[in-house]
């Protein structure tokens, strides 16, 4: 077993350990689809007033949501923008000097993105603790909920700059970011550019087939069909045609199981690290070249 498999076994492990009994989907297994949910939601959107961080209300006809997004900096309407979305668990507004956040250490890392206007999303049930995230995302319809959510906000934030005469727009995110970016290229395809790190577009696959199935329900198996039919996007995403799409995976990853997921991408190219997902996403300077191999795309 390499570093990277052993890594990526330890950190499901520690998640275990955090979540204590509870287990993702425990509680249900029913949910509305991506695009359902999306449909009925309605965004509030917030008074912009220059750099900062920006808490967004989202409605359905029965739930509220907590979205945010942070306007790290801002250049100009004339410069590419990033739309960065964190992985799970991350607090993705702390750019501390003993942050571990993916955004922090991609982009305001050296100078590479001084030139670039940067917005950082943060997910709903990402101002809780673990355990209480954990706790929530024993429900199915609440895990569907948060993709959902992220990728309406995104295209809130995508429609808000087109209406300004933004140039270029880049939708990026990690592991939770990297299916946000999929899904919101699947249900929208309103950005320029596209990069996924870490991620595909079988989710529902990472709960039962991969490492990441012991964090799921013991019965978990008995509903695979559900979660498939709620989680998977394979179909829809196969539909939607440009090659505007670079992915990033890590070939010895234990959750996101390249073998599995890349063939999702067809004809895509797929970026390959020699990594798992732990040592991938802390593979800062390699994730920062690939997102700006991407700007420089025609």
């Amino acid at each position: 077993m390499n570093r990277h498999i052993l890594l990526d076994n330890q950190s499901v492990t520690g998640a275990l350990l955090a979540a204590g009994s509870r287990r993702f989907f425990s509680e249900s297994t029913e949910s509305p689809s991506y695009r359902d949910y999306m449909e009925e939601m309605t965004l509030e959107w917030p008074s912009m007033v220059g750099e900062g961080p920006c808490e967004v209300t989202v409605r359905t006809r029965t739930d509220v949501f907590d979205p945010a997004f942070c306007v790290v900096r801002w250049q100009s309407p004339h410069v590419p923008t990033i739309i960065y979305h964190h992985g799970s668990g991350e607090n993705p507004f702390d750019f501390g000097t003993l942050s571990t956040s993916t955004f922090k250490h991609i982009f305001l890392v050296g100078p590479e993105f001084d030139a670039i206007n940067l917005i950082a999303v943060r997910a709903p049930f990402h101002r809780i603790s673990a355990r209480k995230y954990i706790q929530y995302m024993g429900y199915l319809a609440n895990f569907t909920a948060m993709f959902a959510t992220s990728v309406t906000l995104i295209e809130g934030l995508v429609r808000y700059l087109r209406d300004r005469g933004a140039g270029r727009i880049i939708v990026a995110g990690i592991s939770l970011g990297g299916w946000v970016s999929n899904l919101h290229r699947t249900y929208h395809n309103t950005a320029d550019v596209y990069v996924p790190l870490l991620a595909g577009v079988v989710l529902g696959d990472i709960f039962l087939t991969s490492m990441y199935r012991r964090m799921a329900a013991a019965d978990i198996e008995n509903h695979a069909g559900d979660i498939r039919r709620v989680l998977n996007f394979e179909d829809e995403f196969e539909r939607v045609t440009g090659t505007h799409v670079f992915p990033l995976m890590g070939r010895y990853d234990r959750i996101i199981e390249y073998e599995r997921q890349k063939t999702c991408y067809r004809d895509i190219p797929v970026k390959v690290l020699e990594k798992g997902h732990i040592t991938a996403a802390m593979a800062s300077a390699e994730l920062r070249r690939h997102i700006m191999e991407t700007l420089r795309t025609p």
